[in-house]
């Protein structure tokens, strides 16, 4: 599984999250890594964007899925499965949305996203 360091932004801190990805024939699954060592982690609600590289370097958004409630980044890790995703051989990106309420408003500045090949 490969990852990419990003973060955070809540109004405590800026936790460090890393965007994991590994795929098979079917799905792409997505994990979200916290430091065990964070003082102030993220807690709130997660969203899922799975885009792939179109025509003229554009993004294109392939699916959107709210992930839930992550209770603690620097205890447990958030793990989310994009099911049933074509496009084998293009350039993809994954990014995690971190909000503050349960109906995915209070969206938190953050940089957590890893680009792989499908």
């Amino acid at each position: 599984m490969a990852c990419t360091k990003g973060y955070v932004t809540t109004g405590a801190s800026q936790p460090v999250i890393n965007t994991c990805v590994s795929t098979d024939s079917k799905n792409v699954y997505v994990t979200l890594e916290g430091l065990k060592t964070e003082t102030w982690p993220f807690q709130g609600y997660v969203r899922f964007k799975l885009k792939r590289a179109g025509a003229n370097e554009v993004w294109v958004d392939v699916s959107t899925q709210n992930g839930g409630y992550w209770e603690n980044s620097s205890k447990a890790n958030k793990n989310f499965t994009f099911s049933n995703i074509g496009y084998k051989g293009d350039v993809m990106v994954v990014e995690a949305l971190f909000y503050a309420n349960s109906n995915y408003t209070g969206l938190c500045s953050s940089s957590a996203s890893h680009m792989f090949v499908r």
